[in-house]
Protein backbone atom coordinates (compact mmCIF):
# COMPACT_ATOMS: atom_id res chain seq x y z
CA UNK A 1 0.00 0.00 0.00
CA UNK A 2 1.37 3.39 -0.81
CA UNK A 3 2.10 5.96 2.13
CA UNK A 4 -0.17 8.75 1.57
CA UNK A 5 1.61 12.11 0.92
CA UNK A 6 2.51 14.70 3.41
CA UNK A 7 0.56 17.43 2.01
CA UNK A 8 -2.65 14.92 2.43
CA UNK A 9 -1.86 13.66 6.08
CA UNK A 10 -2.14 17.73 6.63
CA UNK A 11 -5.16 17.98 4.78
CA UNK A 12 -7.04 15.41 6.10
CA UNK A 13 -5.94 16.26 9.78
CA UNK A 14 -7.39 19.64 8.74
CA UNK A 15 -10.59 17.96 8.07
CA UNK A 16 -11.06 16.39 11.30
CA UNK A 17 -9.64 19.09 13.00
CA UNK A 18 -11.90 21.44 12.00
CA UNK A 19 -14.80 19.45 11.62
CA UNK A 20 -14.69 18.35 15.54
CA UNK A 21 -13.71 21.51 17.15
CA UNK A 22 -14.48 24.39 14.31
CA UNK A 23 -11.75 25.91 14.46
CA UNK A 24 -8.29 25.42 12.67
CA UNK A 25 -5.23 24.26 14.46
CA UNK A 26 -2.22 26.11 14.87
CA UNK A 27 0.99 25.70 13.15
CA UNK A 28 2.49 23.82 16.15
CA UNK A 29 -0.67 21.59 16.46
CA UNK A 30 -0.32 20.22 12.83
CA UNK A 31 4.13 19.92 13.19
CA UNK A 32 3.15 17.41 15.99
CA UNK A 33 0.17 15.86 14.81
CA UNK A 34 1.06 15.02 11.49
CA UNK A 35 4.82 14.38 12.28
CA UNK A 36 6.40 16.95 10.69
CA UNK A 37 9.87 18.41 12.11
CA UNK A 38 8.86 22.14 12.31
CA UNK A 39 6.68 24.98 11.65
CA UNK A 40 8.62 25.98 7.98
CA UNK A 41 7.81 22.23 6.92
CA UNK A 42 3.98 22.89 8.20
CA UNK A 43 4.07 26.35 6.11
CA UNK A 44 5.15 24.84 3.11
CA UNK A 45 2.45 22.36 2.98
CA UNK A 46 -0.28 24.85 3.61
CA UNK A 47 1.34 26.91 1.30
CA UNK A 48 1.04 24.03 -1.73
CA UNK A 49 -2.79 23.57 -0.43
CA UNK A 50 -4.03 27.23 -1.19
CA UNK A 51 -2.12 27.47 -3.97
CA UNK A 52 -3.90 24.25 -5.09
CA UNK A 53 -7.34 26.12 -4.00
CA UNK A 54 -8.36 24.04 -1.15
CA UNK A 55 -7.64 26.09 1.72
CA UNK A 56 -7.77 29.86 1.98
CA UNK A 57 -5.52 31.03 5.11
CA UNK A 58 -4.55 34.99 6.53
CA UNK A 59 -0.32 34.36 6.89
CA UNK A 60 -0.78 37.34 9.47
CA UNK A 61 -3.88 35.95 11.92
CA UNK A 62 -3.62 32.93 13.93
CA UNK A 63 -6.10 29.76 13.26
CA UNK A 64 -7.52 31.26 9.85
CA UNK A 65 -7.30 28.34 7.78
CA UNK A 66 -10.62 27.77 6.09
CA UNK A 67 -11.37 25.01 4.53
CA UNK A 68 -12.79 25.40 0.41
CA UNK A 69 -15.44 23.00 -0.06
CA UNK A 70 -15.13 21.01 2.99
CA UNK A 71 -15.63 17.37 2.66
CA UNK A 72 -15.69 14.52 5.36
CA UNK A 73 -12.72 12.55 5.98
CA UNK A 74 -12.44 9.66 7.91
CA UNK A 75 -8.81 9.20 9.13
CA UNK A 76 -8.57 6.77 12.19
CA UNK A 77 -4.94 8.18 13.39
CA UNK A 78 -6.43 11.69 13.03
CA UNK A 79 -9.29 10.74 15.69
CA UNK A 80 -6.83 8.81 17.74
CA UNK A 81 -4.90 12.15 17.89
CA UNK A 82 -8.02 14.43 18.57
CA UNK A 83 -9.51 11.70 21.37
CA UNK A 84 -5.88 12.41 23.37
CA UNK A 85 -6.41 15.87 23.29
Amino acid sequence: MKKASTTKRVLAFLREYIGQKDYAPSIREIARCCGLPGTATVWYHLNKLAWAGVIRRDSRVARSIVLVGRQPVTCKACLRILAKQ
